[in-house]
């Protein structure tokens, strides 16, 4: 175990670039662990392989050992054990990142129950794992019991716990959720409560004022209010440099903002600028696979499309692809939209039909098992870039029914004043002023003001 575990460590696993010679010993390391006899020696070596293949950036292996090891543990190790909890959380932490939310609930409701028994009912750890269960059904779907559960659950560690980390870990989570759920004056409000309790007990970590001064920016960049996200940025990013230094991730978050923000509202060149810039930089700190320098890139792209290069925005979008595929699997939803944004440009290059084989690709890969919160919107964004094919291949009919069917499954998602549903009432309306129809071009420009804020369509 000791060897092991030392050899584990040399593998540097919070670089996500992959050495090939690490993932060989990793993977011979796995078969060699299935004949291990202790079991409490078996479930520490696969909770150490797994964290580490996670860390590499290969959760789905991840994913399979872990399974492997509460398999031999069953019957062997008590369900109290400490070695089979380890094992239980990494995994339900590892199924969150793939987003197999349909599993977390129940296992982490399972998971809290025996860390209630072993460690208390308001220790972090069981209160984070009770967090989790609550994500697992806002992302199901479940929104009003998920915000009411986790309610419940503030009320009850409040006066238990007083003000402390635990506290404001759970306001910082309903902030989260109260954005994601289109409630942005209570999710705000969260987070001035969440920036209280950690004044209150002397709280000196950056990241909490941080990450709630940002907050408003990034509700109005998912509302579509780009005008805004520009005018507060550059205060953001100051904030950004003084309290957490100019390395900070956070400030490659607010890159990726301002690049959407730009070429939203026409600023082609000055985003891809941006993108030349801070993509490459990026990657020389966090290496290729990571998540933030792969949205970097993805936003690059889209400028580089929208702004008329579109060989160059293909060439990017495919292999933005490739990386999320590799890490993530085939099938998650940002693999599926990089496909449809893929196929928009081939079409933009007059290959009409090799963008529609795509697309169609991309629809074969939705998983019906999956329609949750996270996928509920992909249908319709596949539709709505099927409409942009149509509609450049002169298929304007079929393209009016396919933007007509993103629009009013995005808007019942979620509103007129949102920033997915204003892209379709864009396409909607540039199809209808092709078609001659004036007039209805108009009532959605006055249904949807925020179109008001966009350049004149490209070609």
């Amino acid at each position: 175990l000791g060897f092991v575990e030392r050899t584990l460590a040399r593998a540097a696993p919070t670089e996500l670039g992959i050495d090939l010679k690490v993932v060989d010993l990793l993977d011979d390391a796995a078969e060699r662990v299935k004949s291990v006899e202790d079991p409490g020696v078996q479930a520490s070596l696969y909770h150490s392989l797994a964290r580490t293949q996670s860390a590499l950036g290969r959760p789905r292996v991840a994913e399979a050992l872990l399974r492997e090891g509460l398999d031999q543990s069953k019957g062997r190790l008590d369900a109290l054990d400490a070695q089979r909890i380890q094992l239980q959380l990494l995994l339900v932490d590892v199924l969150l990142t793939l987003s197999e939310f349909a599993e977390i609930d129940a296992r982490a409701s399972e998971l809290a129950a025996a860390l209630e028994v072993t460690r208390g009912r308001f220790d972090s750890q069981t209160l984070q794992v009770r967090t989790w269960a609550i994500r697992g059904l806002q992302e199901t779907g479940q929104v009003e019991q998920a915000l009411t559960r986790l309610e419940a659950l503030i009320a009850e560690v409040e006066p238990a716990l007083g003000p402390g980390p635990d506290l404001a870990t759970l306001l910082n989570t309903q902030a989260r959720m109260l954005m994601r759920a289109r409630r942005d004056e209570a999710s705000i409000a969260s987070f001035r409560r969440e920036i209280a309790v950690r004044a209150a007990y002397g709280d000196a970590d950056p990241r909490p004022v941080v990450n709630a001064t940002g907050a408003p920016l990034m509700m109005a960049a998912a509302r579509g209010r780009y005008d805004e996200v520009l005018v507060g940025l550059d205060a953001y990013e100051a904030l950004i440099v003084e309290r957490m230094g100019p390395d900070a991730p956070h400030l490659l978050n607010a890159h990726v903002m301002r690049m959407k923000a730009l070429w939203k509202q026409g600023q082609f060149e000055a985003a891809v600028a941006l993108g030349r810039t801070a993509v490459p930089a990026a990657e020389r700190r966090l290496g290729p696979r990571h998540p933030l320098v792969l949205n970097l890139s993805n936003q690059m792209a889209m400028a580089m499309g929208e702004g008329g290069e579109h060989a160059a925005s293909l060439a990017l979008l495919s292999a933005n692809r490739a990386v999320r595929a590799a890490v993530m699997g085939a099938g998650e939803p940002d693999v599926l939209l990089t496909m449809a944004q893929e196929a928009v440009q081939m079409a933009a290059l007059g290959r009409h039909a090799d963008a529609l084989r795509l697309l169609a690709e991309a629809r074969a890969g939705i998983r019906p098992d999956r329609i949750v919160e996270v996928w509920a919107a992909v249908p319709h964004e596949l539709d709505l870039a099927e409409a942009r094919i149509l509609r450049v291949s002169g298929d304007l009919q079929q393209a009016l029914a396919k933007a007509g069917s993103a629009l009013n499954g995005l808007t019942a998602l979620y509103s007129d004043q949102d920033a997915l549903s204003t892209d379709a009432a864009r396409e909607l309306t540039r199809i209808l002023e092709r078609l001659g129809e004036v007039e209805e071009a108009a009532a959605i420009h006055a249904r949807f003001p925020l179109l008001a804020q966009t350049p004149a369509p490209l070609p």
